[in-house]
């Protein structure tokens, strides 16, 4: 029962996207999903740009999630 939204004040979970510098050719980025109250990070991982970087990183974020207890 997420809800996407811009404001990350209103969010219960925000995720950071950075990119790898010094992979040229791999073209590495990483994400953090975090709990916007206790800032605690809740999964982390890393993808690649090839074939496209929003399926890679939605694909990554979601296989993360699910490893999460609840």
């Amino acid at each position: 029962d997420l809800v996407i939204t811009e404001n990350k004040e209103s969010a219960d979970l925000y995720i950071e996207i950075s990119y790898v510098h010094f992979s040229i050719l791999t073209h590495r980025y990483v994400f953090r999903v975090y709990d916007t109250q206790s800032g605690t990070v809740i999964c982390a991982g890393e993808t690649t740009s090839w074939g496209s970087l929003a399926e890679n990183l939605a694909r990554n974020i979601v296989k993360e999630m699910v490893k999460v207890p609840k």
